[in-house]
C-alpha cells in the first residue's frame, strides 16, 4: 500500500511542520471536540513533532500530514489514536484547513485511512465521535461507510449550551 491516493500525499510530521502546525492547532475555532482552552507553546509543539516518528503501537496514536500532490502544500491532519492492540480499533481524527474543505479531500483521506487500518495496522474497527450540530463531518463519515451507534447526550461544552456527541462506528 502506497502512502499516495489521486490527489492527496500522507505523510508523518516533520519538524518544519511547527509553524503551520501551530497555526491550525492554536485556531480556536479547531477546539471544538476537544478539551483544550489555551494556546500550546511553540516548545510543546517542538517537542510533540520530535516525539512523531513512534509507531502506532508504541504510541497508542499516528497522525499523518494531509498534502496536496500537485502542489505539495499540506491541506490537514489525519489522525488514528485511542489505539487498543488487543480490541484491534482506534479513532479517527480529521481536521481539513477551512480553505481546502468541500473539494473532496476529507473523503479522500478517510478512504485511505480505512484501507490502511485494514491492511496495515490490521485493525478491526475504526470509531468516531463527532459534535451533533457538525453535519458536515458526520455526513463526511458516513459516506465512507461509518454508522452512527449511539449519542452521548450534553457531552461537549460550549459557551452558552451543552452539545450532544454522536459515535459512529466503521467495521473493517
Amino acid at each position: 500500500m502506497t502512502n499516495n491516493t489521486e490527489r492527496l500525499h500522507f505523510r508523518p510530521l516533520e519538524v518544519t511542520d511547527v509553524d503551520w502546525l501551530m497555526d491550525w492547532e492554536n485556531n480556536p475555532s479547531n477546539w471544538t471536540a476537544g478539551d483544550r482552552q489555551v494556546p500550546l507553546s511553540r516548545g510543546t509543539f517542538q517537542r510533540y513533532v520530535n516525539n512523531a516518528s513512534e509507531t502506532l503501537a508504541e504510541a497508542g496514536q499516528f497522525r499523518w500530514v494531509i498534502e496536496r500532490r500537485d502542489t505539495k502544500s499540506p491541506v490537514g491532519l489525519l489522525d488514528l489514536y485511542q489505539y487498543s492492540e488487543r480490541h484491534q480499533r482506534a479513532a479517527v481524527g480529521i481536521l481539513i484547513e477551512s480553505s481546502a474543505r468541500n473539494l473532496g479531500f476529507g473523503k479522500e483521506a478517510l478512504r485511505w485511512l480505512i484501507d490502511y487500518s485494514r491492511d496495515v495496522a490490521f485493525l478491526h474497527q475504526l470509531f468516531a465521535e463527532i459534535g451533533s450540530r457538525n453535519e458536515g463531518s458526520i455526513k463526511l463519515f458516513e459516506s465512507v461507510g461509518f454508522v452512527s451507534v449511539g449519542v452521548l447526550k450534553d457531552w461537549l461544552r460550549k459557551k452558552d449550551y451543552f452539545e450532544d456527541v454522536v459515535q459512529m462506528q466503521h467495521l473493517l
